[in-house]
């Protein structure tokens, strides 16, 4: 029996008959052979660990093994992503010029993706081992990315109010009452 050294979860691998990409690849495979592997692999679902060791030929096709993720894929995401990373790139900035950006999360976020953990420093450092929720938040959980982050500890505040003083031209300066984190003036 394999167990995961993190959380000692049982794998459940039965007998394979195959041989891992990365022992293919390392054989220095010919050029044909090599460029055969790559259309198929290519060909695949995309899911979330796709390095070559959780990939196997099985006859004349690839399959994807690892038994932790093997259920999702993220074809339809990654078709976003681009728009993702530049929607969080500048959701930073504002954090940023609001003032309000501590710092990157430690404690999760292994691969140290960029936009995932940003602007939520805090004393709580997880550890946040999951990769549905790799950032660790001030309100000590772990959460999806760091909007979901700042969101739930805006919540956390409940509906504090600020006075704001604003000058009106006809009679000086007025006083609205505005809902903290609400975003309407």
């Amino acid at each position: 029996q394999l167990n995961r050294r993190e959380d000692g979860w049982a794998i459940p691998y039965g007998s394979l008959r195959s041989v891992s990409l990365i022992a293919l690849l390392r054989m220095g495979l010919g050029r044909a052979h090599r460029e055969r592997l790559y259309v198929e692999f290519a060909r695949m679902p995309l899911y979330e660990d796709m390095a070559p060791w959780n990939i196997v030929a099985q006859g004349s096709r690839l399959e994807y093994i690892d038994q932790d993720t093997k259920d999702v894929t993220f074809d339809k995401e990654v078709a976003r992503a681009y728009q993702t990373m530049s929607a969080l790139m500048n959701y930073i900035r504002s954090v940023r010029d609001f003032g309000k950006c501590t710092g990157k999360a430690r404690g999760g976020n292994v691969y140290g993706i960029p936009y995932v953990s940003d602007c939520v420093k805090s004393e709580y450092e997880g550890p946040c081992k999951s990769s549905a929720n790799p950032v660790p938040c001030g309100d000590h959980t772990c959460k999806p990315s760091f909007v979901a982050c700042l969101q739930a500890l805006l919540s956390k505040e409940g509906t504090k109010h600020a006075s704001v003083a604003m000058s009106s031209p006809s009679d000086g300066t007025i006083t609205k009452e505005i809902g903290v984190g609400v975003g309407m003036w």
